[in-house]
């Protein structure tokens, strides 16, 4: 009887555990397309837009994925080099992707994005609050 017990008390605990991995997940997921909404609505894309914007975030996710795992041993220097390759080819099919205003809103972006990361870099962590404007999406290199 003691072990029954015990084997319930472990199901349980793993159900539980599994539950709150899967919901973490979705937050994640959540706070993506969230992210992807406040840029989309900062740039005023057409649906159509937002569905070739989605297809590039993919295709450079991948890329990135690939990238980093090929550059496993490469030096710093190399890293960065092929990194920054990689963001200036997804900045390029995004920028095909927007009009003349678009693109001027997208440069204001990612100039945004760069002055505050190097505030982040300068103040402690403690003061950088989680700003919850849309930089999600870029702060993962997905623009």
């Amino acid at each position: 009887m003691k072990t029954l017990i015990k084997i319930v008390c472990l199901a349980l605990v793993v159900m539980m555990h599994s539950s709150a991995f899967a919901q973490g997940h979705k937050k994640h997921g959540a706070r993506k397309d969230s992210a992807m909404a406040k840029i989309s609505e900062r740039l005023q894309l057409t649906a159509d837009q937002k569905t070739k914007l989605k297809g590039v975030l993919k295709q450079n996710k991948t890329e990135m994925q690939a990238l980093r795992e090929s550059l496993k041993t490469a030096s710093k220097e190399d890293k960065r080099k092929a990194i920054m390759t990689q963001h200036h080819k997804n900045d390029e099919r995004i920028n095909a992707i927007l009009d003349e205003k678009q693109r001027a809103e997208f440069k204001k972006i990612k100039e945004e994005k760069r002055a505050a990361r190097k505030q982040h870099k300068k103040a402690p962590l403690k003061d950088n609050p989680d700003t919850g404007d849309g930089e999600d999406i870029l702060n993962e290199g997905l623009l």
